[in-house]
């Protein structure tokens, strides 16, 4: 029975302070879309999710093609910020 009650009280504990950030994490995600820069006409990240979408999850094989790859790598190099690419 005290293993008990000391976990209801641990998992109370948690709940609580798990609901006192929120409003931080609010801030952040607010911040962050005041900040960012959306261009519609950009489709590159579209296309490199289609991409992987096509090759490593509809596919047979299950795998990557070293194209792909490199487009990945070069898209994740770029000196764009990363708020400008939501």
């Amino acid at each position: 029975m005290k293993i008990l009650f000391t976990n209801l009280l641990l998992l109370l504990s948690f709940y609580s302070f798990s609901q006192s950030s929120s409003k931080s994490f609010q801030k952040t995600v607010n911040k962050i879309k005041t900040k960012s820069k959306i261009d519609i006409n950009d489709k590159s990240a579209l296309n490199l999710l289609d991409d992987f979408y096509n090759e490593a999850l509809q596919a047979d094989k299950g795998e990557l093609e070293g194209k792909t790859i490199n487009k990945l790598q070069t898209f994740m190099n770029l000196k764009v910020p990363k708020t400008n690419i939501l």
